[in-house]
């Protein structure tokens, strides 16, 4: 990850949404850790810094189940 910052990629996560916490996109699967939200965010969209603005959102679609991640979105202009 501190390559990639060096490389001046964006976690496009975090760049929308600095203060945001317990977003995850990974929860094994263990008995109840999903519906407990007790996960790692494991899945990333990482744009350069010349893309950022054409970002619009991201999103975690943590209903979407099928799979021990959830699928993430990105949208762009």
């Amino acid at each position: 990850m501190d390559k990639l910052e060096q490389a001046e990629f964006v976690d496009v996560f975090r760049s929308l949404y600095p203060e945001m916490r317990e977003k995850y996109t990974w929860w094994s699967y263990r008995a109840g850790v999903r519906s407990r939200n007790i996960g790692w965010r494991l899945d990333y969209f990482w744009v350069s810094k010349d893309i950022i603005p054409l970002v619009v959102g991201m999103e975690h679609q943590e209903l979407v189940e099928g799979s021990d991640h959830c699928p993430i979105t990105l949208q762009l202009k």
